[in-house]
Parts: structure tokens; C-alpha cells; sequence
């Protein structure tokens, strides 16, 4: 276990920068089929609870789309 007043190795820092970061959430646009920013920004546990249906306005399109977490990706996973 690390003391409290020594820095974490690198490695350790940048894996909790990842988890503690959030990200922009991403769908895709059924209009242009891009992925598109649903204007959320979560952390992955926030993101895997995340419950019901959301909506936003699409900067590609203008229309507003609906969307599930089944229909939702992380910035830098792989796409749905």
C-alpha cells in the first residue's frame, strides 16, 4: 500500500485519470448516421446506471433525437 503523501507511479495515476474523467456521451445521428455528442459528459459508473430514455438537439442535423444507454457510447470506446 502507498503512503498518503507519496505519489502514485504513473501508470496508477493515469488509469484513475481515465476512470475519474468524465467524457462526452455519443450517439449516432439516424439522419447522417455521424456520431454525434448527446451533449452529456459522464464518468463510466455514471454512465453504466444511467436508466430511461434522454433527448437532445443534434448539432449535425438540428432535429431532436431520443436515445437509451443501449444506443450510447463512451468517447474512445468502440461505437454501437
Amino acid at each position: 500500500m502507498w503512503p498518503y503523501d507519496a505519489p502514485l507511479p504513473l501508470d496508477v495515476r493515469v488509469s484513475q485519470q481515465v476512470i475519474m474523467t468524465p467524457v462526452r456521451v455519443l450517439v449516432r445521428c439516424p439522419e447522417t448516421g455521424a456520431a454525434v455528442s448527446t451533449v452529456l459528459r459522464l464518468r463510466q459508473t455514471a454512465f453504466e446506471a444511467l436508466l430511461g430514455e434522454h433527448a437532445f438537439r443534434c448539432e449535425r442535423c438540428g432535429e431532436v433525437h431520443r436515445w437509451r444507454k443501449e444506443d450510447a457510447w463512451l468517447e474512445g470506446a468502440s461505437p454501437r
